[in-house]
């Protein structure tokens, strides 16, 4: 069965896909080293959230490094970091040089802003996550349908979602 290129997805018979011609381009991009350069990531990558699980989560811990001019550690980075199992001085970030990918005018990577660190780590798992987008199936009739239902002090969300 032939597919659709439409809105810079690919419908077919199997569902709802991302266009591997602009993933591979998200894919190829290099770390955002300024806040600019994170506003622009999130703008492409929101176009695609639909096909990353856990995007809000990654890309909360972008956001906020771009409008937080404070010092304090905002809990969802925290949170990002423990369910990734990543810690400091962690073999991810052996062997990159933070000076360069990070913050250019920091004499040595001891005086890079940790958010900044956090930062490259989501969008390493924005990158990840967006290489293997899923195909979203279409809804079937025939199967059980589930909603699941998300609230906080500040979001509310909800999914329909099939086993």
């Amino acid at each position: 069965m032939p597919n659709v290129e439409y809105l810079g997805h690919r419908v077919s018979h199997n569902g709802l896909e991302a266009n591997p011609k602009d993933l591979s381009a998200l894919t190829d991009l290099a770390s955002p080293g300024s806040r600019r350069a994170i506003q622009s990531l999130l703008g492409s990558l929101n176009y695609y959230s639909l096909f990353i699980e856990g995007y809000a989560i990654y890309a909360s811990v972008l956001n906020r490094l771009c409008c937080d001019d404070e010092g304090g550690y905002p809990s969802a980075i925290q949170q990002v970091l423990e369910a990734e199992n990543v810690k400091q001085g962690s073999q991810e970030d052996q062997g990159v040089d933070h000076r360069n990918t990070l913050n250019l005018e920091a004499p040595d990577p001891t005086e890079v802003d940790p958010r900044w660190i956090h930062a490259h780590r989501s969008f390493s798992v924005l990158k990840t996550r967006i290489a293997t987008a899923p195909i979203l199936q279409h809804f079937d009739p025939d199967r059980k349908a589930t909603v699941v239902v998300y609230a906080s002090d500040w979001a509310i969300s909800g999914s329909l979602m099939q086993e």
